[in-house]
């Protein structure tokens, strides 16, 4: 069986555009719009920028739309260094830094600057290895986030056929003063 890394790099880095279904600006739009929904209704956090995190970037949907939502610096970890290149391509006008890294090391990373906002969205989660490596994920988000930051994340719901925008479960949380 092959690794995920393996699996975007001999097969689903060159279709990954193709199979979004809509043109790169849009999906980025999209994303833009539903990241500034979110935190129009987390209170303080629409005024609150500085370092975003989007953890399994790919090409960098989300990645532009928060460097667009004036998040900076914006730091884009994946595996894939094909989906990479994409997004450095389009992330001139950007302070936005690529990683190539696996998300199950994000808790290892010796990055120590707060995020205000993280986020990790798509199909991003399905592809950790169990429930464990889920909640140590958690754990690193929960130690990475600014006082009041907030953690984004999406992921499909697979237990049963759904369709168009049903496909997803929408999940915000926001780190409580300590």
């Amino acid at each position: 069986m092959s690794t995920v890394s393996e699996h975007y790099k001999s097969l689903l880095s060159e279709h990954y555009l193709w199979m979004v279904g809509l043109p790169f600006e849009e999906k980025v739009a999209e994303q833009r719009a539903l990241i500034d929904d979110i935190l129009a209704r987390s209170p303080g956090a629409a005024t609150k920028r500085g370092l975003a995190i989007d953890l399994g970037a790919g090409p960098g949907f989300q990645t532009l739309a928060l460097a667009e939502l004036e998040f900076s610096p914006v730091l884009a970890i994946d595996t894939s260094a094909a989906l990479l290149n994409q997004l450095q391509t389009r992330a001139a006008q950007y302070q936005i830094e690529a990683k190539l890294a696996d998300l199950t090391d994000f808790q290892n990373d010796s990055d120590s600057r707060r995020a205000n906002l993280i986020v990790c969205m798509g199909d991003t989660l399905t592809y950790l290895p169990s429930k464990e490596a889920v909640s140590t994920l958690f754990a690193a988000v929960a130690r990475r986030l600014s006082q009041d930051g907030i953690f984004i994340i999406t992921y499909r719901d697979l237990t049963t056929l759904l369709s168009d925008t049903d496909r997803f479960i929408l999940f915000a949380v926001r780190k409580a003063r300590s």
